[in-house]
């Protein structure tokens, strides 16, 4: 089997990956689990592509063959085959549906080869559910297991680390771009949002997270929820928060979390500004130039430039259409001192205005 450098906490006695990807199983599926591994589970579930990846398979494994136990005469023996086929032997019993989860993860691993690789020799495409990738122009609406919904906007990315019914914890990762969660309320189980170094915390509410340069802004649009940071090192900036504190903010607040520790001072946003690029409005207050250009390259195929930094400062606040490029161009030209200069193949320049 392969093998995978483990850096964060695994349970004992394991060592391959997939060894890894079934105890992790077990443990998130019983509902026993406690917060500090839930989220150790989270670190080693986000670390690499290929846990996701086994992890995936370990799940659909034990679906399969749970569906399968309805024959226990064959199941014992496509489990007694895979055993011998992936040269192990299992000191655990066979598992029947309705038995505790501890007695699992053998067997999963033996059916990992029953139901990964088909008698034809052709390998099962393994796809995994836990991660959405969205491509430039592309708005996505994802339901998660719990009953909460994502939002996912154009040229964005996040992982869903899965939670069982009795989870105690619900984890998402923002790996880059902007996403609108609709969270279902449960107390028992709080929702983070995790992108960088930066945490949301909810139970049950409506927000919008922007990953941009080295900083999250989140917006909330219904509840409240809590910012925190896992760094503790500040700057200059007399407006910021101290590093390392945590921020509440309620519905119609806005906040800019840097990765570096420091926090925006807190500020009041129209409620139907929130989100308002899930209808095409793209809505900015006092935001850099360099910004809404960085924004308009997630929402169209456009090869845009800034020509001078000077021009990359300037600050804009205005509400654009994401479907209509060239009017958003032409209404920076009027609200700004900045020519727009086209080139032969087709690039668009912004630049100062002499």
């Amino acid at each position: 089997m392969t093998e995978a450098r483990i850096d964060t906490p695994v349970p004992r006695g394991v060592t391959s990956l997939f060894d890894t990807a079934a105890e992790w199983f077990v443990l998130v599926e019983d509902g026993q689990a406690t917060e500090q591994e839930l989220r150790a589970f989270g670190d080693w579930l986000l670390a690499d592509t290929r846990h996701a990846d086994a992890y995936d398979a370990v799940e659909r494994s034990w679906h399969q063959a749970a569906a399968l136990s309805h024959n226990d005469v064959e199941f014992e023996a496509e489990a007694s085959r895979a055993t011998s086929m992936s040269g192990r032997r299992s000191h655990r019993p066979i598992v029947r549906a309705g038995l505790p989860l501890a007695a699992a993860a053998s067997v999963v691993l033996a059916a990992l080869v029953v139901f990964n690789s088909r008698p034809d020799g052709q390998e099962v495409a393994i796809v995994n559910p836990a991660h959405h990738q969205t491509a430039i122009g592309e708005v996505r609406k994802i339901e998660l297991t719990d009953g909460s919904q994502v939002t996912l906007g154009p040229d964005s990315e996040i992982s869903v680390v899965p939670f069982a019914k009795s989870a105690s914890l619900r984890q998402v990762q923002l790996l880059s771009g902007e996403a609108f969660f609709d969270v279902a309320d449960d107390p028992s189980a709080p929702f983070e949002v995790r992108t960088g170094q930066i945490v949301i915390r909810v139970t049950g509410t409506a927000f919008d997270v922007q990953r941009k340069n080295g900083a999250a802004e989140v917006a909330v649009a219904e509840g409240s929820v809590r910012v925190s940071t896992t760094q503790r090192y500040s700057d200059s900036n007399r407006e910021s928060l101290p590093a390392g504190t945590s921020v509440v903010l309620g519905e119609g607040q806005r906040v800019v979390a840097k990765q570096s520790g420091n926090f925006s001072a807190v500020a009041k946003i129209p409620v139907d500004r929130i989100g308002a690029w899930r209808r095409q409005r793209l809505v900015y207050s006092d935001a850099p130039l360099r910004q809404i250009v960085a924004d308009l390259k997630r929402y169209q195929q456009i090869d845009v430039a800034i020509g001078d930094e000077q021009a990359a400062r300037l600050r804009v606040t205005g509400m654009f259409d994401s479907n209509d490029i060239d009017a958003v161009l032409a209404s920076i030209t009027e609200l700004l001192p900045v020519d727009i200069v086209y080139a032969d193949d087709g690039s668009v320049e912004l630049r100062s205005r002499d």
